[in-house]
């Protein structure tokens, strides 16, 4: 579904290892690094330590980098429920609530009530 959206997403070698080496025989993990190896994943290292440091006092490793890297070249920044709301006004997935159960009972997501109510509304659901 990323493919649809981006032509090559920037990734902190602490997701990396969050989904890679750690997630290694996890759903995902093996197309991260094909994507990797095709180019179309870059990995890249937070360079702003100050803010990697504040970031990382409300959120862990792999989001702290990622938010720091985004910050830094001034990328937008989405996350798994924005990306699902989109496809779902793309007319890439037919109902967003499967998706997101899916991810919570299947993936170790974890959403709060108020944000998953909140994610159906503008989609009708």
């Amino acid at each position: 579904m990323l493919r649809e959206f981006f032509q090559q997403v920037t990734v902190p070698h602490a997701v990396w290892r969050e989904v890679v080496e750690k997630g290694q025989g996890r759903a995902g993990a093996n197309e991260v690094v094909e994507a990797q190896e095709t180019g179309w994943i870059a990995l890249d290292e937070p360079t702003d330590l100050a803010l990697l440091r504040l970031l990382k006092r409300d959120l862990d490793e792999g989001e702290a980098e990622a938010r720091a890297v985004a910050e830094l070249y001034d990328l937008p920044k989405t996350g798994t429920i924005g990306l699902l709301i989109r496809a779902k006004r793309n007319g890439l997935i037919d109902l967003l609530r499967p998706e997101l159960d899916r991810r919570i009972h299947q993936g170790g997501f974890w959403i709060a009530q108020p944000l998953y109510r909140g994610a159906l509304e503008p989609v009708g659901e």
